[in-house]
């Protein structure tokens, strides 16, 4: 798996930290805006101190869960700094409080494409301003970031070479859900993510909806992954990988089951980060 997927799998959400505003025009940390279908949206924009113009970087682009913001994203993953190893740039992008109701902010992960137009316009608004490898443009996220996360990958495919995800819902993978516009587009993409069984918030098994079992045949069939995954046991029966390699365009899926998890990031038996990585 790419090395920028499995950085962006080092997923957690809380703290809070003061950044200073304005453009960056040297390595670090900053809030900006852009205009987005006629809003002022905030992200946070992380530069590598590795990043020169005269180098393509990756970009990544990692989504909060329900309630959270790009700034509790950077803090609590403390994922620029792994950044900065892997000369990443990386946009921690906030969601918006008023899709049908007023309350924490959240992502539109179906229906309301505000925010599927928004991460575009976030990925296109980079490749104009950085030297970017358009070949190494990556999403990940958490919780309903994670459920984004899949949207994404199912419309953004023109865009995005891979997805990362922790306990996101699979219910938005409809077969026929991506508009029709898009589908000529579509193309594959690699995809790691992990799910606990126990979570009560994102159930891992949903009855009649969608399951973690149903996305990751989803993607096989998208991909055109023909040989059988390869299944791996780990962490004393805790830890289940199953990888399909040898997909269509070389992309490869890896799906974690954590028997005994919750709604969270795994840490440290097992360690999601070390897990996704190897």
């Amino acid at each position: 798996m790419h090395a920028a997927v499995a950085l962006a799998l080092s997923l957690a959400a809380m703290g809070c930290a003061r950044r200073r505003p304005g453009p960056v025009l040297a390595p670090g940390s900053s809030t900006e805006t852009m205009q987005a279908g006629g809003r002022a949206r905030a992200y946070v924009l992380h530069v590598p101190p590795r990043y020169s113009p005269a180098a393509p970087a990756a970009l990544l682009l990692v989504l909060h869960g329900f309630g959270g913001n790009g700034l509790q994203m950077e803090d609590g993953t403390k994922l620029s700094a792994l950044a900065d190893t892997a000369n990443v740039i990386v946009l921690y992008p906030d969601g918006l409080r008023n899709y049908g109701f007023a309350g924490p902010r959240h992502w539109a992960t179906v229906g309301d494409d505000t925010d599927i137009e928004y991460l575009r316009a976030l990925i296109e608004a980079a490749l104009r301003r950085f030297r970017i490898d358009s070949q190494r443009v990556y999403v990940a996220g958490f919780s309903n970031g994670a459920t984004m996360t899949y949207r994404a990958g199912a419309e953004l495919s023109d865009r995005i070479a891979a997805i990362g995800l922790v306990a996101g819902s699979a219910d938005r993978l409809r077969p026929n859900g991506t508009p029709a516009a898009l589908r000529a587009a579509l193309r594959p993409i690699s995809v790691v993510a992990m799910h606990g069984v126990l979570d009560d918030r994102v159930p891992y098994s949903r009855g009649a909806s969608r399951t973690f079992a149903d996305a990751m045949a989803y993607w096989r069939a998208r991909d055109e992954c023909l040989a059988p995954a390869e299944r791996q046991t780990s962490h004393e029966g805790n830890l289940v990988a199953e990888r399909s390699s040898g997909c269509a365009g070389g992309t490869e899926l890896l799906y974690y089951t954590v028997v005994d998890g919750h709604h969270t990031w795994f840490t440290p038996q097992p360690d999601a980060a070390h897990a996704i990585s190897s």
